[in-house]
């Protein structure tokens, strides 16, 4: 897997980094809602529609954490 400025199609758990110089990514949720994919920081259930993150680098999806399970 590489860093990608595409945006998700999958949902899943990814790494976003807001663009190259940022050398502290986050983890954020994908999933679908209503027709749109939304975004969901970490630990958040506060939810974005993944074009708020346009320019993003995305790895991913990881494997979700072993709370999930």
């Amino acid at each position: 897997m590489n860093w990608t400025t595409e945006t998700p199609a999958v949902e899943g758990y990814y790494w976003i980094r807001d663009d190259e110089n940022d050398t502290r990514p986050d983890i954020v949720k994908i999933e679908e809602f209503a027709g749109a994919m939304m975004s969901y920081a970490f630990g958040s259930e506060v939810s974005e529609p993944i074009e708020y993150h346009l320019g993003a680098l995305w790895y991913g999806p990881i494997e979700p954490p072993a709370f999930e399970e």
